[in-house]
């Protein structure tokens, strides 16, 4: 998926003569609480709500607002990690998005749209197994794990880390639901088991989607709270099935 894939113009712009009242209503309309200012496709700026109501008078133009950010944008050839990052330090509703040719405004990306594209780019929206194991920095092998997944018939669509302290955390998407194997291979290189956080799905289709679960498992100097089960929500999210989670200790034994 790129990121032009992603870019919504279904969210009108703003102009520089619209008025604060105008900006209220489509932000209320479209559920976000910022707008991209644009003049003849020349991005202007994004305001906000906080923007808006420091103005004395909804019938003044946007123009007038005082903008709190300084011209965040993001342009049609970046990668959508990128964005991610940059709307998640920004605190924002919404993204500009500028052609990285010429500048030009192209539309914006949504957080809903941007949760779309990250389960396309990290496979979540796709069936398989999920496994989660936790090393320590030395011990982590990116070629010893393939070798364990691969010598088990099984690929791997994605994989992630995340640091906790001096240790690392391993999130594993496979392109098979079956990871008994897998988990076997694992242990026989000494990864130890230490917690389930959720038992074996059999093709799990039925969840009802009022169902809301929370979850907190403690291991040790670890407190994980249910940062696996987000992404089996987030399979779910995008209809696809999650039959295995199991969060494992990858530290060496011994």
């Amino acid at each position: 998926m790129t990121l032009s894939e992603l870019i919504s113009t279904t969210i009108p712009p703003l102009s520089p003569d619209d008025t604060a009242a105008d900006a209220l209503q489509l932000m209320d309309e479209f559920k976000v609480s910022h707008l991209p200012i644009v003049s003849n496709q020349d991005y202007m700026g994004l305001v906000g709500e906080t923007d808006i109501y420091e103005l004395d008078d909804d019938t003044l133009p946007v123009s007038n607002c005082h903008l709190s950010m300084p011209l965040p944008y993001i342009t049609d050839n970046q990668h959508i990690f990128e964005v991610l990052a940059a709307v998640t330090n920004r605190n924002i509703s919404l993204m500009p998005v500028l052609s990285a040719q010429n500048k030009t405004y192209l539309g914006v990306i949504t957080e809903a749209q941007l949760l779309r594209g990250l389960a396309e780019a990290t496979s979540a929206s796709y069936a398989g197994g999920i496994i989660q194991i936790v090393t320590n920095q030395t011990h982590y092998s990116p070629a010893l794990i393939a070798s364990v997944v691969e010598s088990n018939d099984m690929k791997i669509k994605s994989m992630f880390t995340n640091d906790i302290g001096n240790d690392l955390e391993v999130t594993i998407k496979l392109n098979g639901s079956d990871t008994s194997a897998v988990i076997q291979g694992l242990e026989r290189h000494g990864y130890r088991k230490t917690e389930s956080i959720l038992n074996e799905w059999n093709y799990v289709k039925d969840w009802a989607p009022s169902w809301v679960y929370s979850l907190e498992v403690e291991s040790g100097a670890f407190n994980l709270k249910g940062a696996a089960f987000a992404a089996a929500v987030m399979c779910r999210c995008q209809n696809a099935p999650v039959d295995m989670l199991m969060y494992y200790d990858a530290r060496p034994t011994g």
